[in-house]
C-alpha cells in the first residue's frame, strides 16, 4: 500500500517531483534487474527484483487512484505529461491492449532466450503452448472490458452536449442584471461536477483494468521473459517520454 505522504505529494504542491522521484527510483530497479539478466540470476534472486519493481508500480498506480478522488483532472492531464503521450493515452494512462501487445512484438526475442530459459526449467515446448493460450486469452478479456470502457466514456462525452443546463447555454444572452450571469453558472458547474464525478469512476475502472491485465501478464511470464518484458516496457515509456519532450523543445526554439 502507498503511504498518505505519497498520495498527498502527487494530488498536492509538488506532484512534478513525485513523477520524477518514482522514475528514478524504478530506473534503478529496472538496472538492477538488467544486471541479474546479465549474469543469469537465480529464479528466487529474479522473483524478488520483480516483486520490488511490481509493488513500486503499485505505489504509483494507488497514489494516481487517490489523487483522482480529489482532483480528477489532475490526474487525466498531469502535468509532467508530453503532449504525444497526451494524444496516445487512454482515460488518463496507457491502454491495457497496447502494453500486452508488446509481448506478442517480443515473442520471437523471448523464445531466442531458450538457453537461458532451459537453465531455469523451462524446456518443454508445451510451457510454451500453455502460456501462449493463457496470453491470448488475457488479450481476449481485456479487449472486452476495454471496449466497455471505451464505449462508456463515448457516452459520457455525449451526455455533455444534452446537458438541459448547457442547452440553455446556447441560447444565452447577455442579461441586463450581472447577478443572472452568477447564478446561471452556478447551476452549470454543478452540472459539470456530476460528470466529473462518473469521470472519475470511469478513470478508477480503467486504471484497475490496466493493473489487473498486467499483473496478470507478468504472473503468466516465467521471471526471465518477466524481466525481459518489464525492461521493454520502460524502454517504451521512456522513448515515448523522450520524443514527446523533444518535440515541445523543438516548438519552443
Amino acid at each position: 500500500m502507498a503511504d498518505p505522504q505519497t498520495y498527498d505529494c502527487l494530488q498536492g504542491q509538488q506532484p512534478y517531483q513525485f513523477r520524477m522521484e518514482w522514475t528514478h527510483k524504478q530506473t534503478e530497479h529496472l538496472h538492477n534487474l538488467q544486471n541479474a539478466l546479465d549474469r543469469d540470476a537465480s529464479d528466487e534472486e529474479l522473483y524478488g527484483l520483480l516483486d520490488k519493481i511490481m509493488e513500486h508500480y503499485e505505489v504509483y498506480h494507488e497514489a494516481k487512484e487517490d489523487a483522482a478522488r480529489h482532483d480528477i483532472l489532475q490526474v487525466m492531464y498531469p502535468m509532467w505529461q508530453s503532449l504525444l503521450e497526451s494524444v496516445f493515452s487512454w482515460i488518463g494512462g496507457w491502454r491495457p491492449t497496447t502494453i500486452l501487445r508488446l509481448v506478442n512484438s517480443q515473442a520471437s526475442e523471448l523464445q531466442g532466450a531458450q538457453p537461458q530459459l532451459a537453465s531455469h526449467g523451462w524446456e518443454s515446448a508445451g510451457q510454451f503452448c500453455e502460456q501462449s493460450a493463457a496470453i491470448h486469452a488475457l488479450q481476449r478479456k481485456t479487449e472486452r472490458e476495454e471496449d466497455q470502457l471505451s464505449q462508456q466514456f463515448s457516452v459520457l462525452q455525449q451526455t455533455i452536449t444534452a446537458e438541459p443546463v448547457l442547452v440553455q447555454a446556447l441560447k444565452l444572452q447577455l442579461p441586463e442584471r450581472p447577478g443572472h450571469t452568477e447564478e446561471f453558472y452556478k447551476q452549470l458547474e454543478a452540472a459539470f461536477e456530476v460528470r466529473l464525478k462518473e469521470l472519475e469512476i470511469l478513470y478508477l475502472g480503467a486504471e484497475r483494468l490496466r493493473q489487473v491485465s498486467f499483473k496478470t501478464l507478468i504472473n503468466i511470464l516465467n521471471p526471465v521473459q518477466a524481466a525481459r518484458y518489464l525492461i521493454s516496457v520502460a524502454q517504451y515509456e521512456f522513448a515515448m517520454k523522450k520524443i514527446g519532450d523533444n518535440k515541445i523543445r523543438m516548438f519552443r526554439t
